[in-house]
């Protein structure tokens, strides 16, 4: 694994590792954050949340899903609504 070096005029260096496979903060496809071991294990086969994952990723889509398909917006947010009656969203004041 490589080394990011970054000097600082301030006087001190960072490094850490160059991580190849970051986790985004969020699902790509949905937008809702990624905070579960699931969603993590989710992210790294199919790009996107354990939800997501489950309702679109897998099944009868995997190849398409692959392929580089994903649903259209509208079909996204319709999921969102149900998942908004389900679960309550983080919300910064």
């Amino acid at each position: 694994m490589s080394k990011i070096i970054k000097k600082f005029d301030e006087g001190f260096t960072l490094i850490k590792d160059e991580i190849e496979n970051d986790i985004p903060l969020t699902c790509p496809v949905c937008e809702y954050f990624i905070r579960t071991d699931q969603d993590v294990f989710y992210y790294s086969q199919h790009k996107c949340c354990f939800e997501c994952a489950v309702k679109w990723a897998e099944g009868s889509n995997r190849i398409k899903w692959k392929e580089g398909w994903r649903p259209d917006s509208s079909i996204i947010e319709e999921e969102k609504k149900i998942r908004r009656k389900l679960v309550t969203p983080i919300r910064f004041t």
